[in-house]
């Protein structure tokens, strides 16, 4: 092997890396001298939670203005937060009646010398509410501190007065009746909005309002903090992640206009169109990619019309399948919706109560006697204030698509939590959020939103050791394998973080939730047998539940090796933490050894999903490579059957995490073009985001915002670009492996803001590489067939390196 290296060393003065900057920290929880003094309040007609928005008002005086004015903000279900008419904050965070989150607001940038009103808009969903939202009743908490503390609530002294806002009615979500407002499946967002305009308070917000016939708010209970242990209700704790930002966004082309003509770049929304009496019109809005944020819905006049605005992230065939995502041409328009009508009054907009989320926006106008002035909606896009900062571009655009698709739908779906999808469900999901954490971080640099759903799940975890599928959460959702799921999510976090202080609390929890499991594994069979709730492994194409089709989970091999792989996840924690007396090992090696006698059928280097050992899929062959069920000299010879055979039951893009993870293990990024090539399908479907599952005649896929399926986005800075910064304190490691690539260039942060790498690399001849790697924050090390680069924090080298071809049977 011939060897050429060259490097330069550059002045990092005059080359600027990015590093990671986090986002500015909540001011600090409140010193002693500052304990929470404040009462929940609400309005005197309020039973509880039944639907209903109430609004909230303090005018009060300021004669010199503060350096600092600073609340503390909470609500039963949601809040907005206005203060001289200005749009302040909202909130709070996701949380459960245990744990219910405070936002810190600091108020001063829109003070002024004299009068001043804060005022509120409080949401309680009702009954149909988000099944992710907890309620006890619909109720406000401020705490003001220093100058700010005139606007801490006690429901005694009538400074805060209220209205019940009657103009807003909630429409719920058909999805399990005979005329559903979807297609397909469970919805568990939140109802939808019917605006009334003639009974709405106009103004309520602004400082010039006459509140004379509002009423005096009154106490309902006492605010507590969690570490009191006294909370009669909701027990308070400050906010964990920082809170979303807004940016606007504004929709690029209407495809469809009937009965109308638009002014030219309407979609501005700075001018209106005139539609007369008597009409009925229809427009189709496209943002051209699939988004989520807050509407501003405009009109001017129009007396006795309706308005209906439906959001759609994808259109509909006739038969309810999905066409290319770009084709509007005779679609049918399904999805939830707004109503407004109005009374005639001049320049209104009005902000829906919760997030939207859609691609396509169809607004249906029928006027009555008076003509109507329609604005095009605009959107606030809401995302986590936590900036992505990784880049990559390679010369597959394909590639590059998935990536970017990937990357969209991960930074939609990180609000103040890990949503599971943008449109239908938006719960954390355990399953869900292990694969959408680790893309999250890579891309981010930034692991506040993995801790948060690390500790949501840990509260949501019953006597018997099982945790709930989903948390928070208001029902009752289990899925058993879920449970193990959270234990290698464990794992993750501490392998890259090392945070011995926050893992060490949740042991105690992983072994009640392995005990359980010890307590229903089968020696005689090999497989778990009994446990209580269903698992689910994967969306199987034609499966029920999770499982295949003619799944039994009771005889399941691919569940079974998800115990193993959560025993092996529990024995590294073990080790790692110095925990004496745990067992995981020993169990794991059990289970291994019997999966592997019983159903590894090493001709057909396969493992069969079931005892009968006439039923193979890729699951159950992915996790046998990842737990150690394959042996050393077969692992390559699994893998390529894995991935290649076409009568193996096809993992879906939840699943194939997995799978990719074990390439990356076993240094496979020649077989990664295969494993990716759902997606190739499904950006050449024209979709932007990440679709749910694979489309089957039977049950066409759901949502087209769903982050389990971004492991690619992942996987081309681990595989391709072979960047192994799992060890926190140690050398980042690059292995660059290409695959089918010939040229990858890219950014990838550290994380917790320790810097990242930026790379820039290509094959050079048959076997060689050349290129730069530029490293801020730690030491990188690149491999490249036995030879080594270094790049010390704070530079930037040129690569280069020739090798004699390497022939490895491939």
């Amino acid at each position: 092997m011939s060897f050429l290296q060259s490097f330069t060393v550059l002045n990092l003065l005059w080359y600027a890396l990015p590093v990671l900057a986090l986002a500015p920290a909540a001011p600090p929880w409140p010193a002693a001298e500052y304990r929470l003094g404040a009462n929940w309040i609400t309005h005197p007609e309020v039973a509880g939670q039944e639907h209903g928005v109430v609004l909230f008002r303090r005018d009060f005086e300021v004669t010199t203005l503060p350096d600092s004015f600073v609340v503390d903000v909470t609500a039963d279900n949601h809040f907005r937060l206005y203060l001289n008419g200005a749009w302040v904050a909202f909130g709070p965070q996701l949380g459960d009646v245990e744990h219910w989150r405070l936002d810190r607001i600091d108020l001063t940038d829109y003070l002024r010398p004299g009068q001043n009103t804060l005022a509120v808009q409080v949401v309680n969903w009702g009954y149909h509410r988000m099944f992710g939202l907890q309620s006890v009743h619909t109720a406000l908490l401020v705490q003001g501190y220093g100058a700010a503390e005139v606007l801490t609530t006690t429901g005694y002294d009538g400074n805060y007065q209220c209205l019940i806002d009657n103009s807003i009615r909630a429409h719920e979500v058909k999805w399990r009746t005979g005329n559903n407002d979807i297609i397909g499946g469970l919805y568990a967002n939140n109802p939808t909005d019917s605006l009334h305009v003639a009974a709405h308070p106009w103004g309520w917000e602004q400082p010039v309002y006459d509140a004379a016939h509002w009423r005096p708010a009154v106490f309902i209970e006492q605010g507590s903090e969690v570490t009191d242990g006294t909370g009669f209700r909701w027990m308070l704790q400050p906010r964990t992640v920082p809170p979303q930002r807004r940016s606007q966004q504004r929709f690029r082309r209407v495809p469809i206009q009937e009965g109308v003509r638009l002014p030219p770049d309407w979609t501005a929304g700075s001018e209106a169109v005139d539609l007369p009496a008597h009409g009925s019109y229809r427009l189709l809005l496209d943002m051209q990619e699939v988004t989520l944020g807050l509407a501003t819905l405009r009109w001017s006049g129009g007396a006795g019309a309706r308005i209906k605005y439906t959001w759609a992230e994808n259109l509909f065939n006739e038969d309810r399948t999905k066409p290319h995502r770009d084709s509007t041409a005779g679609k049918l328009v399904k999805g939830y919706f707004d109503v407004v009508l109005p009374d005639g009054s001049a320049e209104r907009s009005y902000v829906p109560t919760w997030y939207r989320t859609c691609r396509y926006l169809e607004i249906l106008v029928e006027t009555a006697a008076h003509p109507l002035q329609l604005y095009a909606p605009t959107l606030d896009r809401v995302t986590s204030s936590i900036p992505i900062t990784a880049s990559w571009q390679s010369d597959d655009a394909r590639l590059d698509s998935i990536v970017a698709a990937g990357r969209r739908t991960v930074e939609l779906c990180t609000q103040d939590y890990f949503l599971s999808d943008a449109y239908y469900e938006t719960m954390q999901y355990v399953g869900d959020t292990k694969v959408h954490a680790l893309v999250w971080q890579a891309l981010s640099g930034d692991d506040r939103h993995t801790r948060n759903a690390l500790l949501d799940f840990h509260h949501g975890r019953n006597p018997e050791g099982m945790l709930k599928s989903c948390f928070p959460l208001r029902h009752n959702f289990f899925h058993s394998s879920y449970s193990l799921v959270y234990v290698d999510m464990v794992w993750d976090y501490f392998a890259r973080t090392n945070d011995t202080a926050f893992v060490r609390p949740l042991l105690p929890g992983i072994r009640l939730t392995l005990d359980y499991f010890a307590r229903h594994y089968d020696p005689a069979s090999g497989l778990l047998r009994g446990v209580m709730y269903k698992p689910f492994v994967d969306w199987y194409p034609n499966g029920k539940h999770g499982l295949a089709e003619g799944g039994d989970p009771n005889a399941s091999v691919p569940y079974t090796l998800q115990y193993a792989h959560a025993l092996q996840s529990a024995s590294l924690l073990a080790a790692a933490l110095e925990q004496t007396g745990d067992d995981y090992g020993t169990r794991h090696r059990q289970v291994v050894e019997a999966i592997r006698s019983k159903y590894y059928l090493p001709d057909r280097h396969l493992v069969a999903e079931r005892s009968s050992l006439d039923f193979f899929d890729q699951h159950s062959n992915i996790l046998a490579v990842l737990t150690g069920v394959i042996p050393e000299a077969a692992i390559d010879a699994v893998l390529q059957t894995t991935v290649r055979d076409s009568s193996l039951v096809p993992a879906t893009y939840y699943f194939r995490y997995y799978l990719l993870e074990a390439l990356r293990l076993h240094q496979r990024a020649d077989l990664l073009r295969h494993a990716l090539q759902p997606w190739y399908d499904m950006i050449a479907e024209g979709a932007t985001t990440q679709v749910e599952r694979f489309e089957t005649p039977t049950k066409p896929t759901r949502s087209e915002a769903h982050p389990w399926g971004a492991a690619p986005a992942l996987f081309v800075y681990t595989l391709l670009a072979g960047i192994d910064d799992i060890n926190p304190e140690g050398q980042v490691v690059m292995r660059p492996a290409f695959g089918h690539l010939t040229s990858m260039q890219g950014y990838y942060p550290f994380l917790r803001g320790r810097g990242g790498v930026r790379f820039d690399l290509q094959r050079s001849g048959e076997s060689g590489i050349r290129g730069t790697v530029s490293s801020a924050g730690r030491d990188v090390s690149l491999h490249w067939r036995g030879e080594k680069v270094r790049v010390p924090a704070g530079t930037s080298r040129e690569i280069y390196v020739e090798c004699l071809p390497i022939n490895r049977g491939r």
